[in-house]
């Protein structure tokens, strides 16, 4: 062999042995770096080159400069803004950009929607979500995780992230008004929720375009019997019921993502409650046709559709196993032939305080004896770690005991209840044994 081919071989015997002594390194640092003397939790950061800095992950500073309602979002279209001040109408918003005014530990109740459930057009403490939590029994943590502009398909993002909150309840708001486009925009936009189009040939040219706000040739001013004064976009609405290729995929999505809520569910043991929240147009039926007042060929044509969508996706959410149904629109409908307004005199088609607490109290009804409320009285509470002590629970307050409580724990046998569901209640401070065990040995109710 010649000098240079001797030279050459050698050249390309190093380069093996580097490349081969790389790889087997590479290998150790990954799956075995604490022989390099290396932390592995440190090695796992380091090597997660898209893993963002936690904190600046929950502090974004797209948000705190926002004035923006909803801002884009690579995953759910778009979301509201965190850390949003209370603006009456809208707001405040939690850490998660969620109307809540907090993030709990845990929550027995979570509430999935668009922005009726969100509660546009009305104070926080009137959108349905808070009016329910003011409806069941003291202590049943309810949080809101609404977005104005979601679909069925956010939905179900959403649904994923509330079981970290281990509830027992998650209730799903769908709305006629413009969940069905708004689910064909997202399914066909995501790579991630492709499996929901089932070979569908709609394409996103396909989708009826909304123009919203609506021009005002479609507004539809109308003043009832009792002076009463309301605005419809029955034009607008109609694009969402009609019969029409991406629509029908849209409810089909719809469905299909409350079968896979209803599933994961029952898999969690959560259980599953839907509810369908019609139109204002649909609410006022009653009422137009009782004041007998002439309607548009678009109100005619929106009413017939959303009747027949509405009857078909209760009809399925009913026949879904182990899921709850609550029916709204009756009991709408009903309160809107009161001269009470439920909605805005405009056309904004989100209801007003009452509005949403017809909502509420439908849905407390329905759920009210399937939401164990907390203990009262004396209780052990548990924590993540397996500690146990003992706490005094009365109508939403907390209190923690001081000195010797085993002789009141011997003599009650009081019931466990986890500390994570602990955090939803007001922390009154400490109560010594002495003082607490005569108020539960006898039996009085007097409050400390």
């Amino acid at each position: 062999m010649s000098k240079s081919g001797r030279l050459v071989e050698f050249l390309t015997l190093g380069l093996v042995t580097v490349l081969t002594l790389a790889i087997a390194l590479g290998l150790i640092r990954w799956f075995a770096p604490t022989l390099l003397g290396i932390s592995s939790d440190l090695v796992m950061v380091r090597s997660g080159e898209e893993v963002a800095p936690f904190y600046e992950g929950v502090f974004r500073r797209v948000d705190r400069d926002t004035h923006e309602y909803l801002i884009n979002d690579p995953l759910v279209g778009v979301r509201a803004p965190t850390l949003y001040p209370d603006l009456g109408n809208v707001g405040p918003n939690d850490l998660l950009g969620f109307r809540n005014l907090g993030v709990p530990n845990a929550a027995d109740i979570v509430a999935i929607g668009d922005s009726q459930t969100y509660g546009n057009n009305a104070i926080f403490h009137e959108n349905w979500p808070s009016l329910l939590r003011e409806m069941l029994p003291p202590g049943i943590e309810v949080y809101s995780m609404a977005t104005g502009g979601w679909g069925a398909v956010q939905y179900l993002y959403a649904f994923s992230k509330a079981l970290q909150f281990q509830p027992r309840l998650v209730i799903v708001a769908f709305y006629t008004g413009n969940d069905p486009i708004e689910t064909v925009n997202l399914a066909l936009a995501s790579d991630q929720r492709r499996e929901y189009l089932a070979g569908a040939s709609v394409s996103a040219a396909d989708i009826p375009a909304m123009k919203f706000p609506p021009p005002d040739n479609e507004h539809w001013l109308v003043e009832f019997s009792d002076g009463a004064k309301s605005g419809f976009t029955p034009a607008l609405r109609l694009l969402s019921n009609m019969r029409h290729p991406a629509v029908d995929l849209g409810y089909e999505i719809m469905l299909a993502v409350a079968r896979d809520i209803a599933e994961a569910s029952r898999s969690r043991g959560v259980s599953p409650v839907f509810t369908i929240i019609p139109t204002k147009e649909f609410v006022f039926l009653n009422k137009i046709r009782r004041d007998e007042i002439k309607t548009n060929q678009a109100y005619e044509d929106l009413i017939a559709a959303e009747s027949s969508r509405i009857a078909w996706l209760e009809n399925e959410l009913r026949s879904l196993p182990g899921a709850t149904y609550v029916e709204v629109t009756s009991a709408l409908q009903e309160a809107a032939l009161m001269p009470d307004p439920l909605y805005p005199g405009n056309i904004d088609g989100h209801p007003l305080g009452y509005g949403y607490a017809i909502i509420a109290k439908q849905i407390a009804k329905s759920i009210r004896a399937t939401v164990p409320a907390l203990p009262q009285g004396l209780a052990i509470s548990k924590t993540a770690s397996a500690m146990q002590f003992p706490v005094y629970i009365r109508n939403g307050q907390l209190w923690l005991i001081d000195g010797d409580a085993e002789r009141l724990i011997n003599k009650l046998s009081p019931p466990m209840v986890e500390s994570m569901r602990l955090s939803g209640l007001i922390m009154m401070g400490r109560i010594p044994v002495a003082e607490l065990e005569p108020l539960l040995i006898l039996g009085t109710t007097v409050t400390p």
